[in-house]
């Protein structure tokens, strides 16, 4: 830390912290694009699942599982099934889409965490069909 006395030697020139020279600007708003475009994309699904229930009368609260896509199930039941699995995926999507650019930007290291991030995700998911 700096005392203020000087320049903090963890920033760069100008002062700027390491980390945010070295990242590309446009990761940063790739990122909240995927992410928001997820959310949003998923909550209308759920919405939209939840209004069809509602019109064929189903007040009851039900059991929606990620993967019951194609299951015989009421459409409103698949619609919100496709709104959670949307829901679960947008996560991944960011992590991708980090990964991507740091592959771009040829960061080894980084790259080798992401790649761990995504073997967990992906471990995670198979542990989960198990």
């Amino acid at each position: 830390m700096s005392d203020g006395a000087g320049p903090d030697p963890r920033s760069g020139p100008g002062g700027e912290g390491l980390l945010s020279q070295r990242a590309d600007p446009r990761t940063n708003t790739i990122v909240k694009v995927v992410l928001r475009t997820g959310l949003g994309l998923a909550l209308a699904a759920l919405l939209a699942g939840l209004v069809v229930q509602l019109a064929a009368g189903n007040h009851q609260a039900v059991n929606v599982r990620m993967f019951d896509l194609f299951a015989p199930r009421p459409v409103g039941e698949r619609i919100m099934a496709i709104g959670v699995l949307l829901l679960t995926l947008t996560p991944a999507c960011g992590v991708l889409s980090v990964l991507l650019s740091w592959i771009r930007e040829r960061d080894r290291v980084y790259v080798g965490v992401g790649l761990v991030v995504v073997a967990v995700l992906s471990a995670a998911v198979l542990v989960g069909f198990g």
